[in-house]
């Protein structure tokens, strides 16, 4: 059985004001579209989809674990490397470092051969 992704009772506050409130479920396959006016909490849920910020109530599961945050943190960075994927507002890339070898850095936390990320970042 594959396992999806479900927040419940999720809730994030700044400065005292939810800024997050939800409750959902994503199943495998299905592609999760985050839209909203500037400063509505989409980077913020984002954050906590992926284990990189802890809700201030209710939890996040994935992959089976009951919340991302009984996972260890090492765990939680391999399942971000593995199950998550983001296009960042200000693309956050290497400068120094071609499209290519961009491509090649991520397949290479992930164990990927140098000949194989090569292959799959020329086709990428």
């Amino acid at each position: 059985m594959t396992l999806g992704l479900t927040l419940k009772a999720l809730q994030i506050d700044r400065a005292g004001t939810p800024l997050v409130r939800l409750s959902a479920t994503v199943i495998p396959g299905e592609v999760l579209t985050v839209m909203g006016p500037s400063g509505s909490g989409k980077s913020t849920l984002v954050a906590a989809l992926s284990g990189l910020l802890e809700p201030d109530e209710g939890h996040v599961s994935a992959m089976g674990a009951k919340s991302l945050w009984d996972m260890s943190s090492g765990k939680i960075d391999k399942f971000r490397l593995d199950h998550c994927g983001f296009i960042f507002q200000g693309f956050n890339l290497f400068p120094a470092l071609t499209a290519k070898q961009q491509v090649m850095a991520a397949l290479k936390y992930q164990g990927v051969s140098p000949a194989e990320a090569n292959r799959r970042a020329l086709t990428a």
